[in-house]
């Protein structure tokens, strides 16, 4: 499936130092899932013990990331 970044989602990795990689792996095996209405958060713990959250939306034919998060916060976001 075609996976398309907003311009916003990609300022946040490059800020972040999110790879495409790792947003790629936490859409198709994320550690948890939640929906927010039409987006879903895909929810991830990363090497460095931080959990990054994929914001995204399903649409015909693709997906498309609107933003990604990383916190140290996982007891508040993967339940």
């Amino acid at each position: 499936m075609k996976i398309i970044f907003t311009e916003h989602a990609k300022h946040r990795m490059l800020s972040r130092s999110i790879s495409k990689v790792e947003v790629i792996n936490t859409l198709f095996h994320p550690d948890g899932t939640s929906t927010q209405g039409a987006k879903t958060l895909a929810k991830k713990i990363r090497n460095n013990g931080q959990l990054l959250i994929v914001c995204h939306v399903y649409r015909e034919g693709y997906i498309l990331v609107i933003t990604v998060v990383s916190t140290s916060k996982l007891t508040k976001y993967l339940k």
